[in-house]
């Protein structure tokens, strides 16, 4: 019978719940606050009125941050993304602000510093201090990993939104009382900030123990060349676009091949007559403008044995194909070899940049890079990597052997290397290792 009539009760709208219970809040009853919170939130859900719910917890958990809450806080913006995945919620900019305006509450204290240790005053004053930092990373982390889940799941990149992955990595990074480098790389490889996570990594060479610095930047290089840098965070229209481009290049001939594929980063087409032809009525499209316009992608065109063009405007890969020609070059061994040459040429970019930007930050900072033969071994690889040239890949594996053992996880990551950049096949290899590999390395 209660429940009948629990139903049969009218819920008030969202706004007329949220200035009450902020009144509450108010008041100093956190506890009390949190418990109407959750117990309206879920009346909302399972009346099916989602939005309400969301504007319902998404207040509750910035009101709960904003007073100093984070527990409260981080509960109610976990509920929040749980009813993004209940109401089914695509991915999109207008819900991405709403999880960056729940993450900017989260705060950030540091950590008292120049304490006497000796005092037991000080020491109980870091020990809380400590404590309270660890409670607001695991919070806040407990939060983007659940939203980086749901709009995986729901038309995000496949590796989660980079805007995201950013505010994770900063966050754990600036706030974790402990530096674990491997799991902010994790996420900052992930996102589009190459200068913060070059900011980080400088950061750490200072505050590190002895030999932990090469081992970071190696790590974090390695990592930069295997993972897809992700400048695709339009994956789904991409797609239907590509169809679209297909569609109208065959002119009605249903056997004939189209001249695009798709390379994960951009189009390529057929550097032939046809191909030009279907180039120019596809820049004339106006869904197509706006989107290279809006990635800042271009049409990568492969011409004869050579790829001409591509993201950046300029050669961006050579070689012979030993199979077939230009035209519907994705249904041959040469043609996707050179597709995977150009994939990971993308990848050496991003090591490149992230690179190149540690070494200006270090001469501003006044900071020593780290000099060993481990980061010989990086820089020989970035310039390595560049050419077809795996007798000498193989040659620096084995010169630098004693430094790539010093973690055990390198030769993996070479070996993934080799893989993506050669073609060489690694024995016994299961899929998805790499995911597993890089997992473990982070704890994640």
């Amino acid at each position: 019978m209660s429940r009948e009539r629990a139903r049969r009760i009218a819920l008030a709208p969202a706004q007329e719940n949220i200035e009450k219970i902020k009144k509450v809040v108010e008041e100093g009853n956190y506890y009390g606050a949190q418990q109407m919170y959750k117990s309206i939130g879920a009346r909302y859900i399972s009346s099916d009125r989602y939005s309400e719910a969301l504007d319902f917890l998404q207040s509750g958990a910035c009101i709960q941050l904003e007073n100093g809450q984070v527990t409260c806080g981080a509960e109610l913006a976990v509920l929040f993304v749980e009813t993004l995945v209940k109401g089914k919620f695509p991915y999109d900019d207008d819900t991405l602000d709403r999880i960056k305006k729940i993450y900017k509450k989260f705060p950030r204290i540091s950590v008292p510093q120049h304490l006497d240790l000796a005092d037991d005053d000080d020491m109980q004053q870091l020990s809380e201090a400590l404590a309270a930092a660890k409670t607001r990373a695991e919070g806040c982390s407990s939060f983007l990993k659940a939203a980086i889940k749901w709009s995986i799941e729901f038309g995000a990149h496949r590796n989660g939104p980079p805007e995201i992955h950013d505010m994770l990595a900063d966050y754990i990074y600036s706030e974790s009382p402990e530096s674990d480098m491997a799991k902010v790389s994790y996420h900052f490889v992930r996102g589009k900030n190459p200068k913060k996570f070059a900011s980080a990594l400088v950061n750490f060479m200072g505050k590190c123990y002895p030999g932990e610095d090469d081992l970071a930047v190696a790590r974090a290089v390695l990592i930069c060349m295997l993972l897809d840098w992700p400048l695709v965070p339009y994956r789904l229209s991409f797609r239907l676009l590509l169809c679209k481009a297909q569609k109208s290049a065959r002119h009605g001939a249903r056997r004939k091949p189209a001249p695009f594929s798709e390379n994960g980063v951009g189009l390529c087409y057929d550097g032939g007559k046809e191909g030009k032809r279907a180039k120019a009525c596809l820049l004339q499209t106006p869904e197509f403008a706006q989107f290279f316009s809006k990635t800042g992608l271009r049409l990568v065109q492969i011409k004869g044995d050579r790829w001409v063009t591509g993201c950046g405007g300029g050669r961006v890969a050579t070689g012979a194909k030993r199979h077939g020609t230009g035209r519907g070059f994705m249904h041959h061994q040469g043609g996707a070899r050179q597709l995977g040459g150009y994939l990971a040429l993308g990848n050496l970019r991003d090591a490149n940049v992230l690179m190149d930007e540690m070494k200006k930050q270090v001469q501003v900072r006044e900071v020593d890079f780290p000099r060993s033969e481990l980061m010989q071994l990086v820089n020989y690889l970035l310039k390595t990597l560049e050419r077809d040239a795996l007798p000498l890949f193989n040659m620096l594996r084995q010169r630098y052997k004693s430094s790539i053992d010093r973690e055990p996880i390198f030769n993996e990551l070479l070996d993934e290397v080799a893989e993506k950049f050669y073609g060489v096949q690694r024995r016994n290899a299961m899929p998805g290792m790499f995911g597993d590999i890089f997992k473990m390395i982070s704890g994640e």
